[in-house]
């Protein structure tokens, strides 16, 4: 991460007897100082310091309370820069400043850098944290003139668990993280106000210990691979040799610090903190944190604690049962005991269950809680539920079981057939419709259950879902009975002769006044059939829906009661005027049947098919609109190929109707002879047309 850096004025005099020209405060913008992950140099921030004569010594000097002084240069310096500026540095307590570039502590090099020597005059110590001076001395190989620079340099604490000396507030032990690829830790004073040569509390026995460890294989935390203690007659100064820093680590890794007494308290301050103020205070005794790339995390705060169970023989008992887990922190309960309880018996039986705390790297630590369960003596009947059963008319009653499903109790395996399942009450297959039969549960305790169960019968014209069911039979009708009906006297008639029903199976209740018909196919159904006609009438019930089978007969006659007879006419003389010829059968007549008897209009109307010929002499004279009709005073004369509408009826109780005429009434020929065929014989054919409109 890249950060634009604060520039400050650089005020110098310099003494006119060595230099001349630089007179005027002058600002500059720094080079931008880029920060790298894992490294303990924190942050920058360039600033003019004095310069003073090179020293050689190292010392730990607080930046608090330097004064500026006039720079003493050596050598030749140009006019219009100084060689370089200060950049404040900051680092992590522990920081080992030899592995530092000291260019770090300066910016805004002369000639860019070329042919300037930097190096360090005086490093502050890292131990304690504070803000103090690192000294450098910039050299310009090429003129030779050289600048000693003070840079406020501050040790912060970083991610650092700090524990104190019980003796003048020194501090015993900051065990620092350092990151990077291979992380480590640092173990410093941090604080003092003391010289670290006391006894810690002066009690000789063990005083603090920190610890680090990996996590093993079977998640525990394992055998410490680094450990180091200190007595209560031990120095500060001691212990902190001892340390032997720096250690390496590992991510995932868990380091522990144990306290005896609260003289010797630890805490966690802030990371960029340079004194204890604002601190986290711990309690005394064993803390552990999880080594991560943030820092410390404190883990094992807390733990699960053990749950005792009571149950009856035979219930469900879980591990998760069996604990109760800590309300903070991420922490499974395994879905598996390490040690079960015996769940088949009278008693109380310990178990054990390993309880898992999460970590940051994806390992866990598992730990073990031992509780307790007692079973008592079943008093629970078992538990079931019923499936609704649908049954053949007349078939054999099934077996109970049938009804159930999930069939469970506590105590008695069903599949060892411990419980006993029986009627109450038996289904009936002898009637249609949805009911309940009653079934009883008893396990080896003599604990009873009892179930209601819904059947419902049917036979080969019901149909049926989950909720609904639907009954009725093939329904034939005459013709005669649907003429003149009204809609809703079709449905009547359907209902009552397909003996349509319906029943709610949920509720087991008949419900044949919801079933709804079809209006559209009350409708289509016929006023009139020639012959014997299928057709189809839907019904339903909610989400149910059927069709009844309906066939209309055909029981109504209105037709020609028979072909009729040939209508023959008498031979003529050939004469020059104009005759009348009769039928030879003056009692020719036409029969028609209606057994309809319902009032209506109809006719009868005649079709001459072409003039009368002799077919067996094309070329003969033929004789056109030669055949009339006299009714009464009235005759008239029929057109070839016209229908004539010679005969109108109504549908009665009589049903056959004779249409007959006298010899002088009725069909009859009228024609002019001249020119016809001697001893010819004229023919011509009619189409009779019964019509049941008027």
């Amino acid at each position: 991460m890249k950060k634009k850096i604060l520039t400050f004025m650089l005020i110098a005099t310099i003494p006119m007897a060595s230099f001349s020209g630089l007179t005027k405060a002058e600002t500059t913008e720094s080079n931008q100082v880029e920060e790298v992950q894992g490294s303990d140099n924190i942050e920058t921030s360039p600033i003019i310091d004095k310069t003073e004569e090179t020293k050689t010594e190292e010392v730990q000097q607080s930046a608090t309370g330097s004064k500026s002084e006039t720079p003493k240069l050596k050598g030749k310096l140009k006019a219009d820069a100084p060689l370089a500026i200060a950049n404040p540095q900051t680092f992590v307590l522990g920081t080992d400043l030899t592995k530092v570039d000291p260019k770090t502590f300066v910016s805004n090099v002369a000639n860019n850098g070329v042919n300037m020597k930097i190096e360090y005059v005086t490093k502050p110590a890292t131990n304690l944290v504070g803000v103090y001076s690192t000294t450098v001395k910039v050299t310009d190989l090429s003129s030779q003139a050289m600048q000693t620079i003070d840079v406020p340099t501050t040790i912060q604490f970083g991610d650092t668990i700090f524990t104190r000396s019980g003796y003048a507030n020194e501090g015993l032990s900051a065990l620092t993280l350092h990151h990077g690829a291979t992380p480590y830790i640092t173990n410093t004073a941090g604080v003092t106000s003391g010289k670290g040569v006391y006894p810690i509390t002066g009690a000789a026995r063990i005083i603090y210990t920190s610890s680090v460890q990996s996590i093993t294989t079977d998640h525990k935390v394992g055998t410490p691979y680094f450990s180091k203690s200190a007595r209560g007659d031990d120095t500060s100064n001691e212990f902190c040799q001892s340390f032997n820093t720096p250690v390496n680590v590992a991510y995932g890794d868990i380091i522990s610090v144990y306290t005896l007494t609260g003289n010797t308290p630890t805490s966690l301050p802030s990371t960029t903190a340079t004194s204890l103020d604002g601190a986290q205070s711990l309690s005394t005794g064993t803390h552990y944190f999880e080594i991560t790339p943030t820092g410390y995390k404190e883990v094992m705060k807390s733990s699960a604690t053990a749950k005792t169970v009571t149950a009856e023989l035979g219930a469900k008992v879980t591990p998760k049962d069996c604990v109760t887990l800590p309300a903070s922190g991420t922490f499974t309960v395994s879905d598996t005991f390490i040690q079960a309880p015996d769940l088949k018996k009278v008693g109380t039986s310990q178990v054990q269950v390993e309880v898992r705390e999460q970590l940051d790297s994806g390992q866990y630590i598992s730990s073990t809680v031992t509780s307790s369960v007692t079973i008592n003596a079943d008093t629970t009947p078992p538990t079931a539920d019923t499936v609704t059963q649908k049954i053949t008319k007349n078939a054999a009653i099934p077996a109970p079981e049938t009804f159930l499903t999930n069939i469970h109790d506590d105590a008695d395996d069903y599949t060892s057939n411990k419980i006993n399942i029986s009627y109450v009450t038996e289904p009936t297959t002898t009637e249609l419709g949805a009911r309940t039969c009653q079934i009883a549960l008893t396990d080896s305790a003599g604990n009873v259950a009892y179930k209601d169960a819904t059947y419902f019968v049917g036979d080969e014209t019901t149909v049926s879902n989950d909720q609904y069911g639907l009954r009725a039979e093939p329904v034939v009708i005459k013709q005669s009975e649907l003429t003149g009906k009204t809609a809703t006297e079709k449905e009547t008639l359907i209902r009552e002769r397909s003996n349509v029903q319906g029943w709610d199976i949920e509720a087991t209740k008949e419900v044949s006044d919801q079933v709804a018909l079809s209006s559209t196919d009350i409708a289509n159904l016929p006023t009139k059939a020639s012959t014997t006609e299928n057709y189809t009438v839907a019904m339903s019930l909610g989400n149910l829906t059927t069709d009844i089978a309906v066939t209309v007969t055909d029981d109504v006659t209105f037709a020609f009661n028979a072909t009729p007879d040939p209508l023959n006419f008498e031979s003529t003389e050939m004469i020059g005027d104009e005759v009348t010829i009769d039928r030879t059968n003056p009692n020719w007549n036409i029969q028609v049947k209606d057994t309809r008897n319902n009032g209506s209009n109809w006719s009868i109307t005649a079709t001459v098919n072409g003039p009368f010929k002799d077919n067996s002499d094309p070329d003969a004279k033929q004789l056109h609109n030669a055949l009339t009709y006299t009714k009464g005073s009235t005759e008239t004369q029929i057109l070839d190929n016209q229908a004539f509408a010679f005969y109108e009826g109504q549908s009665n109780e009589a049903s056959i109707k004779t249409i007959e005429s006298t010899k002088d009434q009725g069909f009859r020929m009228k024609i002019n002879p001249t020119g016809v065929k001697a001893d010819a014989e004229y023919q011509t054919s009619i189409t009779w047309t019964l019509n049941d409109t008027p």
